[in-house]
């Protein structure tokens, strides 16, 4: 996805370790109109502070670390197609 200047590839490595974290992920990722996923903005929040953390760590540390933040409230109805 160009919007986070990252590849598909590198966006779906990201994703599957967010995944990996309990609960990080849950009730963020829907399926639109024709199938496709959409991401909460949380999901973008959390894809961006990736790319900003995992140039001096792992992505499943990154992924941890954002774990451990307070939630961030979300918009009601914001999602977004990746």
């Amino acid at each position: 996805m160009r919007v986070l200047n990252v590849s598909s590839p590198r966006l779906k490595k990201r994703l599957d370790s967010l995944a990996r974290v309990d609960g990080l992920l849950a009730g963020k990722i829907m399926r639109g109109e024709h199938g496709e996923l959409e991401y909460s903005e949380a999901v973008l929040d959390m894809l961006k502070e990736l790319n900003f953390v995992t140039s001096d760590q792992g992505l499943q540390r990154a992924a941890s670390r954002l774990a451990d933040r307070p939630q961030q409230r979300e918009v009601a109805g914001a999602s977004f197609g990746l």
